[in-house]
């Protein structure tokens, strides 16, 4: 007898134990076969398959609307209507235009012309269901419901473990994306607020006539992790506030008061100097963590490494013996500017198909220390003296401008940007 009672209680635990691990797809298969199994007992002599639209699934919890449960279920039971031998599925856009006909319809602003449910065209049948939450589980509850009478002929209930849930509902939002994992990104960043000595000495970036474009390469590794690679780049200079382009006066060398400019300055005489960055580069690597906070909207918290190269021009215009008047022949260009930086970002993703996406972007800067000064110099028809200074202008050192100030740069600071992404 025991022994009896002991198998007994095995079957009974192994039977309770695999009716209670089904997956998310075995729940919602079993339910939409019972409910087709039902209704073709129901309607032994039907000749054609019947239209049947899906309504979306209805989130009846906080955590079912958080992770998104209904719209994964819905897709879960698209799918399997699809595959019927009893029932034709409806697709999108016809159900969803007999769904606006009847809201407006309900909503009494077409009392004239009222649209009873079954005067839905080419529709014969809804299903739709609900998720509520019960404990650790998700109870999913299906009902048929006829167009013509509006009555529900057939009804199916299962319980899901959340966990369960909670996963197919995290790959049916990341497979959205997912398939195409290899995109092109481009990118504009309108405003940078930089800190440090750059920022004291010349102002902000003049990123208004320009600003910082980007075009990268992104891989997405799994739906949680990307991996992208690309180049920051502006088409012109990169100004700052307090620096002229090479065309304009620039600043007055009448009251310098550091190296030798005084000097050889005549009385009464012509003397000006200003300084500006040439074309700016930026060769960008980084990686992120996705979160797929719904199908068409994703979050991506990473960071990304930027090696940045930048040439600085600094122009006198003296009144050297044989110069051409006016000319800006005295320049000082600074090589191997190099800059290596880390910037932690925030990005917001939105997909208007799974091919197309807008961009918003949030980072901020870190430039290493020691790499915010110029490492090589040349001077137009000049030459370097032992010491690293420019001996033909004066015994003048490049990296300090006339007024004292050293000449570096550092971008250290905020940046934002927006752009489009093209995936394939």
């Amino acid at each position: 007898m025991k022994k009896l009672l002991l198998l007994l209680l095995v079957i009974f635990l192994s039977v309770s134990f695999n009716s209670y691990s089904q997956t998310v797809d075995e729940v919602v298969e079993e339910l939409i076969t019972r409910i087709t199994l039902e209704f073709n007992n129901d309607n032994p002599d039907l000749v054609f398959k019947p239209n049947l639209a899906v309504i979306p699934v209805e989130n009846q919890s906080p955590s079912a609307r958080k992770y998104e449960v209904g719209p994964a279920f819905t897709a879960l039971i698209e799918s399997m209507i699809g595959r019927s031998l009893i029932f034709g599925l409806v697709d999108e856009k016809l159900r969803d235009k007999a769904i606006d006909e009847i809201k407006f319809s309900l909503s009494g602003m077409a009392d004239s012309e009222r649209l009873e449910i079954g005067e839905v065209e080419l529709i014969d049948y809804f299903i739709t269901g609900q998720v509520t939450e019960i404990g650790d589980d998700f109870r999913l509850g299906l009902q048929l419901i006829k167009v013509e009478s509006g009555a529900v002929t057939h009804t199916a209930e299962g319980i899901i473990p959340k966990d369960e849930v909670f996963e197919t509902s995290q790959a049916y939002t990341a497979a959205y994306v997912s398939p195409y994992g290899i995109g092109i990104e481009t990118s504009l960043n309108p405003w940078t607020y930089i800190y440090g000595n750059t920022a004291d000495i010349e102002g902000q970036p003049i990123l208004n006539e320009y600003g910082v474009m980007r075009i990268a390469l992104n891989y997405r590794v799994q739906k949680w992790l990307v991996v992208w690679s690309g180049m920051d780049f502006m088409p012109g200079a990169l100004r700052f506030e307090n620096t002229y382009k090479p065309d304009e006066a620039g600043v007055p060398l009448d009251r310098v008061t550091a190296q030798n400019f005084q000097e050889v300055i005549p009385e009464g005489g012509e003397a000006y100097y200003t300084h500006a960055r040439t074309p700016y580069y930026s060769f960008v690597l980084g990686a992120g963590w996705v979160w797929n906070i719904s199908r068409a909207f994703n979050v991506t918290l990473g960071g990304e490494f930027n090696l940045t190269a930048i040439w600085l021009e600094m122009h006198y215009k003296l009144p050297f013996e044989g110069e051409i008047e006016g000319s800006w022949s005295n320049i000082i260009h600074s090589g191997n500017m190099m800059l290596f930086s880390f910037t932690p970002k925030i990005k917001l993703q939105y997909f208007i198909t799974p091919r197309l996406a807008l961009n918003a972007e949030y980072g901020f800067k870190f430039q290493f220390a020691g790499a915010n000064s110029p490492s090589q110099y040349f001077f137009q028809d000049g030459e370097y003296g032992d010491s690293g200074l420019i001996t033909s202008l004066y015994g003048m050192d490049p990296r300090i401008d006339p007024f004292g100030n050293e000449i570096s740069t550092n971008l250290t600071g905020h940046l934002a940007s927006f752009g489009i992404g093209f995936y394939f």
